[in-house]
């Protein structure tokens, strides 16, 4: 229920609570008190009788609304609190407040945001210019848990009278999930752009370069132009270095096949086993399997290569020489996961959120695309990407749904 139902539910309860002060009924067969009672006659007592019958339907009711006040008000999955408008204290809070925030309720009542921490530094000021208007609507803070982690909610406030002192009616949304979701639709949308551009342009720059770096090659072997051929050497690198990016970009635009097959993913591996191998061999890095026995899964055999193959390069890319990176596959839960681990200096805390977006690399000749393709692909096959970094190195968890039993 919004805002206005409870406004006029705890208005109704002020009416009835207070019709019953006025009109306060007594034990006994006297329905006044004896100072007023002695003062009328037994006829004219009778007269009150029905009056007595409305005074208790008017505690019925007070007490309905009360437990329909109290249940709307634990119950809602809304974040909801009640202030004192003096000192901001809590005097209540609801079931959803209490387990978006971490604290016990014991904890929070009594206690202001400053107290609790509740409030990031960042918002206090503007919290503190806001709350002096009085009531809002859909404001946007950010909140603090009792763990650190912080909260995007939508906040809205109304005064009301709470035993008999002004009071602010809090109820808030909580949109973290909803904001993470829009992120990640952003960062789709990004990718679908890369996509599109790939699409366009890709071979209209892709045939120009080729013809450049044929003349480049044909002018580098004549006599006469020997000693600029060290010139021509770093221009063709260079011409190729700008191919390879292309080439990424249009892996980006193609349109994926549908044709998924039950396919080993341990063999894959095995497959690509020689050509990971020779890769490490020319950095001076071993690789190294642990294969699990894990069922088969449906998957493009295509795309899973890809994946791989970028995974274990990033990997030796992050490396010194004399390192060994691993590939990894097991049941965890009900998944089936793929793990890369290297020995590198791990992923800046910074990064981790961006990593899949386009063009993000830490590499001086990277493109920033190897990594938005894996996700791409993890995507594609229902799976998710994981990361856990830190000094010792970073590993890449993808992880399969298991199939389902027929």
């Amino acid at each position: 229920m919004g805002r206005k139902m409870y406004g006029r539910f705890y208005h109704e309860l002020l009416k009835i609570r207070q019709t019953l002060q006025e009109n306060r009924v007594y034990n006994g067969t006297s329905a006044l008190p004896p100072s007023q009672s002695q003062s009328y006659p037994v006829s004219q007592q009778d007269k009150l009788l029905p009056d007595i019958s409305e005074r208790e339907r008017f505690e019925k009711e007070l007490k309905l609304s009360r437990d329909l006040f109290f249940k709307i008000f634990q119950c809602s999955p809304l974040l909801m609190a009640v202030t004192s408008c003096e000192s901001y204290r809590y005097i209540d809070i609801n079931e959803a407040f209490i387990q978006s925030v971490g604290y016990l309720r014991e904890e929070i009542v009594n206690k202001t945001m400053k107290e609790l921490n509740i409030l990031p530094e960042e918002e206090t000021q503007r919290f503190n210019s806001l709350m002096r208007q009085g009531a809002n609507r859909n404001l946007e803070f950010n909140l603090r848990t009792k763990t650190g982690d912080i909260r995007s909610v939508i906040i809205s406030t109304e005064y009301i009278n709470f035993d008999n002192q002004q009071c602010l009616l809090w109820e808030m949304k909580d949109i973290t999930e909803m904001k993470c979701l829009q992120q990640e639709m952003a960062r789709l949308d990004q990718l679908n752009l890369v996509g599109e551009m790939a699409a366009s342009i890709g071979h209209e720059i892709r045939n120009p370069m080729t013809t450049a770096r044929g003349f480049l090659q044909m002018l580098g072997s004549k006599t006469e132009c020997l000693q600029y051929k060290e010139y021509f050497d770093l221009i063709i690198e260079e011409l190729d270095r700008a191919n390879t990016i292309i080439t990424e970009f249009l892996s980006m635009a193609q349109i994926k096949s549908n044709n998924f097959k039950r396919l080993s993913i341990n063999k894959i591996i095995e497959t690509l086993l020689p050509l990971i191998k020779a890769d490490g061999l020319i950095r001076d890095i071993s690789v190294e399997t642990i294969l699990g026995q894990v069922p088969d899964l449906l998957m493009i055999e295509k795309e899973i290569r890809q994946l791989i193959l970028n995974l274990a390069r990033n990997a030796m890319e992050a490396m010194t020489s004399c390192g060994t990176i691993k590939i990894k596959t097991y049941i965890e839960d009900s998944n089936v996961v793929l793990a890369v681990e290297d020995q590198g200096i791990g992923i800046k805390p910074e990064l981790i959120s961006k990593l899949g977006s386009p063009f993000l690399t830490t590499k001086e000749n990277g493109t920033g695309l190897g990594l938005t393709i894996c996700y791409g692909i993890a995507s594609r096959h229902n799976a998710v990407i994981s990361v856990d970094t830190g000094a010792e190195g970073t590993i890449f968890y993808i992880k399969f749904k298991l199939p389902q039993l027929s």
